[in-house]
């Protein structure tokens, strides 16, 4: 027999004064699904909750001699075919985003996994994070592979866990339950069960101060620039309201074309302050930046600078003028992501973290965050 079997759990070791959620993965164990008989050893059983890639199914432990560790009468396992097979499962945060954004909230990976005898199939289980848009975060967790000499050349099932920061502004997560076939006769076998997830929730982010509706933008921005940022700007030589963009880089006749970023700046401006303002760039839509973290408001002004350069008369057959303002600029131009490099480098002094106190935080409710001199958001292209 040659079958293989992955499983985890995501299990938060509870702390003083802190509150663990019940188990967030759906069919975790196996059993909400009919598994195929072991003896029979046919067919495909698929498990229930799950997105089946390449053939993981369900197998019963009703063989002659029963897989070691199994918690209920089922177990996963990757199915009769060759390669990875894998199960994947998306998971709502939405429910814990207040602690989430709070920052001490942790979760836990852990899972039974193994394999059958010395084959060398084995499986591992991996979470991912993601923000409301589906982004990935940084982090995530991983157990496994329980390798055929980690079990002895057994066929059992052992115990594995990992435990980590769920990071702020996550939304979902993506569970992945994957299984890898080397050899053997013919089944990937690779096993695993009583997969689960739990949150240890944190302190909620502090309330932000009550909005008074939206404010005019002109009083929380004025455009691609503004007070503390004139003496950063003048030693780059950077920044300003509008960028030409020549459909080549070697032509210097070729037609060039004007895009002023003055809205997406405006915007970046008020994020940064913490303001309720409409988005002129989103049918006018009220947007609260009250709770939004440095990292969110930067990446909310690349989109908006590359929708610009879309929607600001630079036509789609200008291929080389578009992509240098969705890029980093060409023919001493500055483009949109060489802008959002310039914030990314230098915005954490300028970056209001603490809406309760005047004047700029370094720390507090909103996320800051600093970046090394040193790094890729630091090397600008002109």
């Amino acid at each position: 027999m040659v079958w293989l079997a992955a499983g985890v759990i995501l299990v938060a070791a509870p702390a003083a004064g802190s509150e663990s959620t019940q188990n967030l993965i759906k069919n975790g164990g196996a059993e909400d699904s009919p598994g195929i008989s072991c003896k029979a050893d046919t067919g495909y059983a698929a498990p229930a909750g799950w997105q089946v890639t390449n053939g993981l199914a369900v197998l019963q432990n009703d063989c002659s001699f029963p897989l070691s560790g199994v918690a209920g009468s089922q177990f996963f396992a990757g199915g009769d075919r060759k390669g990875v097979s894998s199960a994947s499962q998306g998971v709502d945060l939405y429910p814990y985003a207040a602690a989430i954004d709070g920052g001490a909230t942790r979760a836990t990976l852990s899972g039974l996994l193994g394999g059958y005898q010395s084959q060398r199939d084995y499986a591992w289980v991996g979470v991912t994070f993601l923000d409301q848009a589906g982004n990935s975060l940084p982090g995530g967790l991983k157990i496994g592979p329980v390798t055929a000499a980690d079990r002895g050349n057994q066929s059992t099932l052992l115990s594995r866990s990992a435990t980590g920061a769920v990071p702020r502004l996550s939304r979902r997560a993506r569970v992945v339950l994957s299984a890898q076939y080397f050899d053997g006769a013919v089944d990937n076998d690779g096993y695993a069960d009583n997969i689960s997830l739990t949150l240890q929730l944190g302190a909620p982010s502090p309330t932000p101060p009550p909005a008074t509706g939206p404010v005019p933008i002109g009083t929380v921005s004025n455009g691609c620039g503004g007070e503390g940022w004139e003496a950063v700007v003048r030693a780059q030589n950077y920044l300003g309201n509008t960028s030409k963009y020549a459909d080549s880089n070697i032509n210097p006749l070729a037609r060039t074309y004007t895009v002023s970023f003055k809205d997406a700046c405006d915007l970046h401006d008020a994020g940064y302050a913490g303001a309720v303002v409409r988005d002129k760039l989103n049918g006018n839509r009220i947007v609260d930046f009250r709770t939004w973290s440095r990292k969110r408001v930067d990446d909310k002004f690349l989109q908006d600078l590359r929708w610009l350069c879309a929607h600001s008369g630079i036509p789609a057959t200008a291929r080389t003028a578009l992509a240098n303002c969705k890029a980093d600029g060409g023919n001493f131009s500055v483009g949109a992501h060489s802008r959002y490099n310039f914030v990314r480098c230098f915005g954490d002094r300028f970056f209001d973290a603490d809406l309760s106190k005047p004047g700029t935080q370094r720390a507090g409710p909103r996320q800051n965050d600093r970046i090394p001199i040193l790094s890729r958001e630091c090397r600008f292209k002109k």
